[in-house]
């Protein structure tokens, strides 16, 4: 038995229709016959770990051909923003603890930032980190991140 579809020789899956056609039945709502198969546009393919479209990050695409900073940043102010330049560290100061600032100003989760950041003990050793780096102020923020104080 042949689908219903008229010039269609595909086998029956249901209702009378292929497998295909039953498809785009349940999709769109209609065979759309007068389409042959296989030409409907189809999704382009996927850019993930490209870089970010934002002029001059290299951040790998997370969502919205935008890096995942760049798109949390569209989605709480509506524009994904320039690029942030991480500052270099001065003297007496230690990358992570740079890191942490630039960091905190993109993400909310903290465990997300202690696991980019290597920190196998979560946010407790991160801070850990700060208040031995005298940075209370970055490890006042993380407590805070961490009871949904502030975003």
């Amino acid at each position: 038995m042949t689908c219903l579809v008229e010039g269609c020789a595909g086998p029956k899956h249901r209702g009378g229709l292929c497998r295909a056609h039953y498809t785009r039945l349940t999709k769109h709502g209609d065979v759309m016959a007068h389409i042959p198969l296989g030409s409907l546009p189809t999704r382009p393919p996927s850019r993930r770990g490209q870089p970010c479209d934002v002029e001059g990050c290299e951040m790998p695409i997370a969502w919205r051909d935008w890096c995942e900073a760049h798109y949390r940043r569209w989605r709480r102010n509506g524009d994904p923003g320039g690029a942030d330049v991480r500052r270099r560290p001065t003297d007496g100061e230690c990358l992570t603890c740079v890191d942490v600032e630039w960091l905190l100003a993109c993400h909310t989760d903290p465990d997300e930032i202690a696991k980019r950041l290597g920190y196998a003990a979560g946010r407790e050793g991160l801070r850990r980190h700060l208040r031995g780096h005298g940075r209370e102020d970055l490890a006042g923020r993380i407590n805070q991140v961490r009871w949904g104080v502030s975003a």
